[in-house]
């Protein structure tokens, strides 16, 4: 199993030339994602995560001067400033930006890059699967092998789950790794009280309160 995490602070993107710069570069999914949000954060949020669905889609490798980059367990994780990495992806990409990202749908609305119309744009890329999460002002993608799902949760109460948002975030993670729906997934992760046969789970804490939580599946085709 092999991954690589972005993890991009959104607080540059509020300054609104910026944004609408990094607007311009994401696909047209994303675009319509982000412009369906009335709050601005949200809109951002969805913006930020466009941005890193065309760095990670490349497989891109940000430089020093772009991000801190931090080894974790079978993987790195790329920790992005929006202004950065926007200047950045602008002179290192090999493609034309934006790239016209072509998605799959899963059943619970799990979506995936569509391998079929996207290997001729990238015949050697290797990791296909991919998840996104965001809190706060926080968003990452991690992009692997293997079937993934990641969640991360700012440091605060989450009323109705046992064990706080910590547990919450492991939960999460699962969820989103199968794409089966929140229902169905707390129901088989408290069926193995969270240790799932034929998944991997990953505990990071790599932003002050923050918690990060990554799962893989073991059995991905």
């Amino acid at each position: 199993m092999t991954y690589k995490m972005y993890l991009l602070d959104i607080r540059d993107l509020e300054d609104k030339s910026l944004s609408e710069e990094a607007m311009a570069l994401i696909d047209d999914r994303r675009r319509e994602i982000a412009n369906k949000y009335c709050k601005e954060k949200d809109r951002l949020r969805a913006i930020a995560a466009g941005l890193l669905l065309q760095v990670g889609f490349q497989e891109l490798e940000p430089t020093a001067l772009v991000c801190v980059c931090e080894e974790i367990e079978k993987g790195i994780c790329y920790k992005m400033q929006a202004r950065a990495t926007i200047n950045w992806l602008l002179k290192v990409s090999n493609a034309e930006l934006p790239i016209p990202l072509k998605y799959k749908i899963g059943s619970q609305g799990k979506p995936a890059w569509d391998k079929d119309e996207l290997e001729c744009i990238k015949p050697e890329k290797k990791l296909w699967h991919f998840n996104l999460s965001h809190s706060g002002d926080y968003v990452v993608l991690v992009v692997s092998d293997v079937e993934v799902g990641v969640d991360i949760q700012e440091a605060r109460p989450v009323k109705r789950f046992p064990g706080g948002y910590k547990a919450f975030s492991r939960m999460e993670a699962f969820v989103k790794c199968i794409g089966e729906g929140i229902a169905r997934g707390q129901e088989i992760y408290s069926k193995y009280n969270g240790e799932i046969p034929g998944y991997e789970m990953q505990n990071l804490h790599l932003i002050d309160q923050y918690i990060l939580n990554v799962c893989f599946a073991y059995s991905s085709k």
